[in-house]
């Protein structure tokens, strides 16, 4: 039988042990650190997908006010195919199509 004192003493496997606790760390180590980009890049694609969304409804919505504005180019009457220049109380039906202006209160309304 081999005495305990023998294995206090000897350090022949010690240098193996270490060396798979070490493999065991950095492998734990890498893992970590993918799931923190893979998650980070999944935020920063989800962000790039909303920026996207904002920028095409923008185009649209500058596409409409720039089809609307030359509808009415030269056309006095066009305004009430936009308007239906019924005085419900709302001020924003006082507004100019494609002028961004209000109307003179002095002149009578059409």
């Amino acid at each position: 039988m081999i005495p305990a004192r023998r294995f206090v003493n000897e350090e022949s496997g010690m240098t193996l042990a270490l060396a798979l606790i070490m493999i065991v760390l950095i492998g734990v180590m890498g893992a970590g650190l993918l799931t923190f980009v893979n998650r980070n890049m999944n935020t920063v694609i989800e962000e790039n997908r909303g920026q996207r969304a904002f920028e095409v409804a923008d185009a649209g919505i500058a596409a409409a006010e720039r089809q609307l504005e030359s509808d009415c180019i030269g056309d006095s009457a066009c305004r009430t195919g936009y308007d239906d220049d019924g005085d419900d109380g709302n001020s924003d039906d006082d507004l100019l199509v494609g002028s961004g202006r209000r109307p003179d209160p002095e002149q009578p309304r059409r």
